[in-house]
């Protein structure tokens, strides 16, 4: 699920196989055919306008038992933090609303 329709190309051309769905869509308004196995959050709560809540919204499309993996950005990831910043003085694409959530930000997501 990614709101950007070259990367579900990409992950549809690399990763094609049975069971597998990719979804061309906004996360924050995603509805589920029927509920996942996995659920793998990347670099996406921070996009969120309200990540407390659209993230558990997302969580309910996950199977009892699923797994559910996140990787976020944050402060205390000195080297990420560093390589963001070189980003974005030599991206001009990169997004504006990049931040970076806190650990007591992200606990209370959790």
């Amino acid at each position: 699920l990614d709101y950007s329709t070259e990367l579900i190309d990409v992950a549809e051309r690399l990763n094609h196989g049975p069971n597998r769905i990719f979804v061309a869509e906004n996360a924050a308004g995603h509805l589920a055919p029927e509920p996942y196995d996995a659920l793998f959050a990347v670099g996406v709560l921070h996009h969120f306008n309200d990540p407390k809540a659209d993230f558990a919204g997302l969580v309910r499309h996950v199977r009892p038992g699923g797994w559910i993996i996140v990787n976020e950005p944050h402060p205390e990831n000195k080297a990420v933090t560093a390589m963001r910043s070189v980003r974005k003085k030599l991206d001009a694409n990169y997004s504006a609303d990049q931040v970076e959530l806190s650990g007591p930000e992200l606990i209370s997501i959790f």
